[in-house]
């Protein structure tokens, strides 16, 4: 047989969560291999690019989908469990589990939201609608969205100290501070105001850009944006960058919008979105090249 679409895998993986216990993917590829009768040939065959088998990278996507959902509890690190809203919907007797059926949860729709499909565009997955082009970057768009959510995921699972480090790491990247990491600089937690590093704009250090970064569970509110904007006067600048892996609340953004001093305000799906971007935290497994026929090679009339 060949190797099932991810989609139809959804319900199988999910059926084999039901005993309660811990899986890893592993063992949910067995199982539902068996279950499904995909035979070791099929299981064997590789996706285009040689990164994995085609058949394990579709049980992959359907874990991380229905984990999306909040049907799949993730535990650990490669650990997944059914949770009780994935048994409350296998109480339905579903014949099938769809991107359709996962949109009546709010962890989903969350994700998406988050996501530039938002949600997923029939003419853009349509074949006799979208170009190529078109597709390949809706599905390129689709899978960077969903490495973004998984680091947000591990960006809120990390010790606080570790938490502003990536933040540094991250804003040298981007080129703060000539991309020098040498220009960065932990500030001591005790005494520091409320800054938990600053950036060295310029060699000398005559132009300073301090940082907050805060891994928060709950919206950052404006007294926290207040009392970080007249820290920054402590540093001699007025610029500034506050992170948090939640988000702000409208006051607390309206107030940073308010003042003179420069206050950026970055949450964390955007926080997710600048790691992928800049490749913190994530690894490039594979990179596509569009060729387009140059017409200028075949013209004739450059023939001498």
């Amino acid at each position: 047989m060949a190797v099932p679409s991810f989609a139809s895998l959804m319900l199988p993986v999910l059926e084999t969560l039901v005993d309660g216990e811990i899986h890893r993917p592993r063992d949910v590829s067995n199982q539902v291999a068996a279950r499904l009768g995909v035979t070791a040939e099929d299981q064997a065959e590789m996706l285009p690019s040689g990164a994995m088998p085609r058949y394990r990278n579709r049980i992959l996507w359907a874990l991380h989908y229905m984990k999306r959902a909040g049907v799949i509890d993730s535990p650990g690190r490669g650990q997944y469990a059914i949770a009780d809203s994935g048994r409350a919907l296998l109480a339905e007797k579903p014949a099938k589990i769809t991107t359709k059926t996962l949109e009546r949860y709010p962890g989903y729709l969350e994700f998406m939201g988050r996501s530039v499909l938002k949600p997923l565009d029939p003419a853009v997955i349509d074949g006799d609608v979208a170009t190529p082009e078109e597709r390949l970057q809706a599905a390129y768009d689709e899978v960077r969205d969903h490495v973004a959510a998984e680091v947000l995921e591990r960006l809120r699972a990390v010790d606080p100290l570790r938490f502003v480090r990536i933040v540094l790491e991250v804003l040298t990247a981007m080129g703060y501070g000539g991309s020098d990491p040498e220009r960065t600089t932990l500030t001591a937690r005790s005494h520091d105001g409320g800054l938990d590093g600053v950036i060295r704009e310029d060699t000398l250090g005559l132009d300073q850009v301090v940082v907050q970064a805060k891994r928060y569970n709950t919206p950052v509110d404006v007294k926290l944006i207040r009392e970080f904007a007249g820290s920054l006067d402590e540093h001699g600048t007025d610029k500034g960058v506050f992170f948090t892996t939640d988000k702000f609340t409208g006051p607390a953004r309206d107030f940073a919008r308010s003042i003179k001093k420069r206050i950026v305000l970055i949450d964390g799906p955007e926080l997710a979105r600048l790691m992928v971007r800049h490749r913190v935290g994530v690894t490039v497994t594979k990179t596509l090249s569009m060729a387009r026929v140059d017409s200028d090679y075949f013209d004739p009339d450059l023939e001498s």
